[in-house]
């Protein structure tokens, strides 16, 4: 993975060639960026790897994003597999250019290697938390066009994933533990691809942390954690896809969503429009047809989300809570159970960030904000 630019479709081709010399079959899975105006992708990685795409031991599929966030396909993982089942011992993954938390790749791989620029940014940028400090090894690229830049660049990851290691990642940091080698350290290494300098180091390091992490049993632990996080991925995108073929919310969606576009058209976030909370309304709507006769209660947990964040909007456009807890108490007694209390100490607020606060017999507890 890396930025736009970083070079990681020409690293991916130099990287593939000199594993098919060690006498690995190779598949790349290159993700392109689609369209959000047309859709379209122009899936030019392949178009970069032009000795590597003709070679009978390599295998290249490029593959469309389509609004899958995190820098991969929807299917990337069981492209995978299929890859795996047909004979290709060495799968890379390369993702779109991606930012600070693109990070879906890490969880479907054995090893994250994020690809960096020399002159990317200064320490602070470095130690920013998100994609650095799931990276296995880090690789400066284009190390030849600056190589006092990508010095400088080196020192400042390797301090930062040392930081990182400090804090909340003990188990990554040099040194750990009784025996130093028996935990993979993140590594930071130059090379240039173009010139395919340094590629035997990097598959060097590949290959210490593919033994120390096999020994350790963390790769192990590592893909079960994987396939949990893709059993996850699988149920919310069945319950997505089932929510969406719901007779109940078919019939629904058409006249709730022009009521919100032109609700929200009209009148904007000032005064009527925003207390008519129309987005709000038309959520309720649709869980209450598709949630009637399921759960008795689940109507009056809605109803008080209503309210609550009813009287935090009111608030906003201009009505001071005291007055919104006058109205959401009278409206209490009629929607919501008694041992669900609210209102009874709002304070006088005109912000968005204002508290409503929820008072029981025991204690007061922030309710939302």
């Amino acid at each position: 993975s890396g930025v736009p630019g970083v070079g990681k479709s020409t690293f991916i081709e130099a990287l593939g060639l000199h594993l098919i010399g060690l006498g690995h079959r190779v598949a790349v899975l290159a993700v392109d960026p689609s369209s959000s105006v047309s859709g379209g992708s122009i899936l030019g990685d392949k178009t970069r790897m032009e000795h590597l795409s003709v070679h009978p031991q390599a295998y290249i599929r490029p593959s469309p994003s389509s609004g899958t966030l995190g820098g991969v396909a929807e299917k990337t993982r069981e492209s995978m597999l299929v890859c795996e089942a047909a004979g290709y011992d060495v799968v890379i993954v390369e993702t779109v250019g991606v930012g600070q938390s693109e990070t879906a790749v890490a969880n479907m791989t054995d090893m994250f290697c994020l690809l960096q620029l020399p002159n990317a940014g200064d320490d602070l940028q470095a130690i920013k938390k998100g994609v650095m400090e799931l990276a296995d090894l880090v690789v400066i690229n284009k190390a030849d066009l600056d190589d006092a830049a990508a010095t400088r660049a080196q020192a400042q990851i390797t301090s930062a994933l040392r930081l990182f290691g400090m804090h909340g990642n003990p188990e990554r940091s040099p040194g750990h533990g009784h025996d130093a080698t028996a935990h993979w350290s993140p590594q930071v290494m130059r090379i240039s691809a173009l010139h395919g300098q340094g590629i035997d180091e990097f598959w060097h390091q590949v290959s210490s942390f593919q033994t120390i992490q096999s020994g350790n049993d963390r790769l192990a632990a590592r893909r079960q954690q994987q396939s949990l996080a893709w059993m996850w991925e699988r149920i919310e995108a069945g319950l997505k896809h089932s929510f969406r073929t719901q007779p109940q919310v078919q019939a629904l969606l058409p006249q709730l969503s022009q009521q919100v576009s032109q609700g929200l058209d009209q009148q904007g976030f000032h005064g009527g429009g925003l207390a008519r909370l129309s987005v709000f309304h038309a959520f309720f709507q649709v869980f209450k047809q598709i949630g009637r006769g399921r759960h008795a209660g689940i109507g009056h947990q809605q109803r008080r989300l209503q309210l609550l964040v009813q009287g935090v909007v009111n608030a906003r456009a201009g009505e001071h809570l005291s007055n919104a807890g006058a109205r959401l108490a009278q409206t209490r007694a009629q929607t919501i159970q008694p041992a669900l209390p609210l209102g009874r100490n709002l304070g006088r607020c005109r912000g968005v960030g204002c508290t409503l606060f929820e008072k029981d017999r025991k204690s007061t507890r922030l309710n939302s904000s």
